[in-house]
């Protein structure tokens, strides 16, 4: 299915209303069970901060990204791997 950010969250709030349970919920939206246990008592609140957190989040290579670009540039036969 392939529910991601707003709309996963949603679906499991909405099924979560409606009397399922977590693995009920986890096998009709095709997520992991843990996936659903994580937002099952989160608040709206929480879930738009954990959305921003992730929008920011740095990644372990960014700092050596000029770095790595400039070797391809210079080196065009490099591999990028």
């Amino acid at each position: 299915m392939g529910l991601k950010g707003w709309h996963m969250f949603n679906e499991i709030k909405n099924m979560k209303e409606l009397g399922l349970k977590k693995s009920q919920i986890s096998r009709y939206l095709d997520l992991d069970y843990g996936t659903v246990s994580k937002y099952w008592n989160m608040q709206v609140k929480e879930f738009a901060e954990n959305m921003e957190k992730v929008k920011v989040r740095k990644k372990i290579l960014d700092e050596y990204e000029d770095e790595i670009v400039g070797w391809l540039r210079d080196f065009p036969d490099m591999s990028a791997a």
